[in-house]
């Protein structure tokens, strides 16, 4: 996942908005608009009652509850695996707004990724993704770029090596 102002002009950013996703289409990643409004367990299930805080909230008339996306990823993988490609080698670009609450920071903000799902070789499918950010960076000229990275298999096996009570597992 990459995170990056938007120039500053409509036009500006309408034609980093397209070379990039030409960029990633390219490389063989298939666009992906998940809906802004996400329902708010899957964020709150996989980050804890801590980012209730950061998000922006609702209830619809049936008592679920519901947030504008704080992050894309959740929202690319919640469809993928609703979809009949789930469980084949998938891998999907993202560009779009998010929102949560940052302190002084803008509340609402762009997002750009890629995701990739059921491929074997994960440390190849990694190092491309990486290669991906690193290539866009460089060709947009951004300054402040964030680039993040992760592997929840690390986080289950560090709490697997910690041997602790399923209450606190969870």
């Amino acid at each position: 996942m990459t995170e990056a102002a938007a120039p500053r002009s409509a036009a500006g950013s309408a034609l980093w908005a397209d070379a990039l996703l030409a960029s990633f289409a390219q490389a063989g990643y298939v666009r992906s608009e998940p809906a802004i409004l996400q329902p708010a367990e899957p964020f709150l299930d996989l980050s804890g009652e801590d980012i209730r805080k950061s998000l922006y909230l609702t209830t619809d008339p049936s008592g679920e509850e519901l947030c504008l996306r704080p992050d894309l990823t959740i929202p690319v993988a919640r469809d993928y695996l609703a979809s009949p490609r789930a469980g084949q080698p998938a891998g999907f670009s993202y560009l779009g707004p998010v929102f949560r609450y940052r302190g002084g920071a803008p509340s609402q903000f762009l997002q750009a990724g890629i995701e990739s799902f059921g491929r074997q070789d994960r440390a190849a499918a990694d190092a491309e993704m990486l290669a991906l950010a690193l290539e866009a960076t460089t060709a947009f000229g951004l300054k402040d770029v964030e680039i993040r990275t992760g592997d929840v298999a690390l986080f289950n096996a560090l709490i697997d090596a910690l041997e602790l009570y399923p209450v606190w597992r969870r």
